[in-house]
């Protein structure tokens, strides 16, 4: 019997969140929802990103209150190309009748498209239904998660370590990879070449550029990771100055308006050419040259790129097999549906792997602005 897929447009614009009718053990929801590409951290190494450690929003690379909620459904064929029903676990439905994945989309039938072969791979994988809910913003998508609405988000590394400090009721699972291999990237302050500063100790009195006030690279990891070092940010540095992102604060520095910026780096491949992703990278990019005149003085751990996470009730066995479906290597052969979401993979990652930005408080204004980044995880 051919399936009817029904085009669920959440736009999560109330504290109730998503609504499906029927007890959850008797339904068989909905399942496409409209789905963009994440991006990396400019507003926080995950900006307009879950990787983005600028903009700290959820599912890409580069480094972010609920109104009333409206939920509207229309029904559509379902394609011609798959028109026979997955074979379902039973033993799994039993204990997961539905996986509903909660993502930021634009509610639009291109990006319905978009998140359809995702979804479609992870019920083929998982042999249990899974339901795609589109949200307006990351941080509807955090609340649902938290409010138990949906199972299973892909979130930005500072989102996710919001919602482990609200509730600890969610566990990741993977990171995307980069082009580079890389799941993760790492703050890094920046001085010029010639500069006779060689630590953060040498930075007291310093000028410093930051990026803006949710930078995650660019501003509030860095001074978690001086404080927890014994560094008052508040004293430590004779001025502080925010720019719009880490690239105009590096620039900052070369044309001696500041001492020191804050920015993110791969710290992967050739030091000459900026490493493979980051703000010396982009610095070389834009303007040649110009690159080698800053050096590196201090880096934090690795943060890893936004993770895909579950609600902690999900059965082991399942967190294990969306791991297994998702970790790949690029070169390996995958259902064509995952490289959609991350073309070079996922890397898997725990708690622990969040320990630099579980160091950063949580963000007072939940409306402060972020979006998900690319799921693929490359900058």
């Amino acid at each position: 019997m051919a399936r009817m897929f029904v085009i669920v447009m959440t736009l999560a614009l109330a504290a109730s969140g998503p609504t499906t009718s029927g007890a959850r053990a008797q339904e068989m929801p909905p399942h496409i929802v409209p789905w963009q590409d994440p991006v990396g951290p400019e507003s926080g190494p995950e900006s307009g990103a879950a990787n983005d450690p600028e903009a700290e929003s959820a599912v890409g690379t580069d480094p972010g209150p609920d109104d009333a909620m409206e939920d509207n459904a229309t029904e559509a064929d379902a394609p011609a190309a798959d028109v026979t029903p997955p074979s379902f676990d039973a033993q799994r439905l039993a204990r997961l009748p539905v996986l509903r994945i909660g993502l930021v989309l634009d509610p639009s039938a291109e990006a319905f498209r978009v998140a359809e072969p995702f979804r479609a791979a992870l019920e083929r994988g998982l042999r249990v239904p899974v339901h795609l809910i589109a949200y307006s913003d990351l941080a509807r998508v955090k609340s649902a998660l938290l409010r138990g609405e949906i199972d299973y988000a892909p979130l930005s590394a500072t989102a996710y370590a919001d919602a482990w400090r609200d509730c600890a009721c969610v566990v990741p699972l993977v990171a995307p990879r980069s082009h580079d291999g890389a799941a993760g990237w790492h703050a890094v302050a920046l001085v010029r070449a010639d500069s006779p500063f060689e630590d953060l100790a040498d930075l007291k009195g310093a000028r410093l550029a930051t990026g803006g006030p949710w930078s995650t690279a660019g501003t509030r990891l860095p001074l978690a990771a001086l404080a927890e070092l014994g560094f008052d940010p508040e004293t430590h540095f004779a001025e502080r100055i925010a720019h719009e992102g880490s690239l105009a604060a590096a620039r900052a520095v070369l044309a001696g308006r500041a001492d020191v910026a804050f920015g993110w780096s791969s710290l992967r491949g050739d030091p000459a050419t900026g490493y493979t992703r980051g703000t010396l990278r982009r610095l070389a990019e834009a303007e040649g040259p110009g690159a080698a005149a800053l050096r590196i003085v201090w880096t934090s751990a690795q943060v890893p790129h936004g993770p895909h996470v579950v609600r902690r009730e999900i059965p082991d066995d399942i967190r294990r097999a969306i791991t297994e479906l998702l970790v790949f290597e690029a070169d390996l052969e995958a259902d064509d549906g995952l490289k959609s979401v991350s073309p070079h993979g996922f890397l898997p990652v725990t708690h622990a792997d969040f320990a630099p930005v579980l160091a950063i408080g949580s963000r007072q204004d939940e409306t402060a602005p972020g979006r998900l980044r690319p799921l693929g995880g490359g900058r």
